[in-house]
């Protein structure tokens, strides 16, 4: 995996999200979204996907409690930044804002397929009101369906210089010995030691 691949670079701290996806509890999300907008099927992701890239915002059932338990690990120390993906990718950046807002700045942020576009409801930091003065790594799929490229660029848009990597591929956590350069390359600019990234 890409966590196995930089090891020797990083330690990631993954965080769980805590809602369970309707239709598989081994799965979790960081928000659900209102019945009228989503049935909880599997069959209808790609649809809701569509429907919410086709809107200026959304509710987004528990970002805020979610938000809040990010922020509150955060505040236990030992962190450097995020990694995230998807609607990980989105809550860190809304983390981001909101550290950035109380001065407590990260060092960086490693964000993989989050969307900037449609904007979730409810978030007082979030879309950021200034340019966030983090150093981040945006990655996204080429081919990706569900988050496309636009939307990935619309995240990367909100961070102060962001540098960007895409891959030839889909929705997901890019593996390749490529791929994990790149990271690790961003990553070297910032310790000699390994980062600590809640993830």
């Amino acid at each position: 995996t890409l966590a196995q691949k930089l090891r020797e670079v990083v330690t990631l701290h993954p965080l769980n999200a805590p809602f369970q996806l309707p239709f598989d509890a081994s799965r979790r999300g960081w928000w659900t979204y209102p019945t009228e907008l989503w049935d909880g099927q599997p069959e209808s992701v790609q649809a809701l996907a569509e429907e919410l890239l086709s809107r200026e915002d959304f509710e987004g059932v528990g970002i805020s409690e979610s938000l809040e338990l990010v922020l509150a690990e955060w505040s236990k120390g030992g962190y450097d930044g995020f990694f995230a993906f998807s609607q990980g990718a989105i809550l860190a950046t809304a983390a981001c804002a909101e550290l950035q807002r109380r001065g407590d700045l990260p060092r960086l942020a490693i964000l993989i397929s989050g969307f900037g576009k449609p904007v979730p409801l409810g978030l007082q930091a979030f879309p950021p009101r200034e340019p966030l003065r983090i150093p981040s790594l945006h990655i996204w799929g080429q081919a990706d369906a569900h988050i496309p490229p636009w939307a990935s660029e619309a995240l990367a848009a909100y961070f102060v210089e962001p540098k960007v990597h895409t891959h030839p591929g889909h929705h997901f956590v890019p593996q390749k010995a490529a791929d994990a350069a790149v990271v690790r390359d961003f990553l070297s600019a910032f310790a000699a030691e390994p980062v600590s990234l809640a993830a």
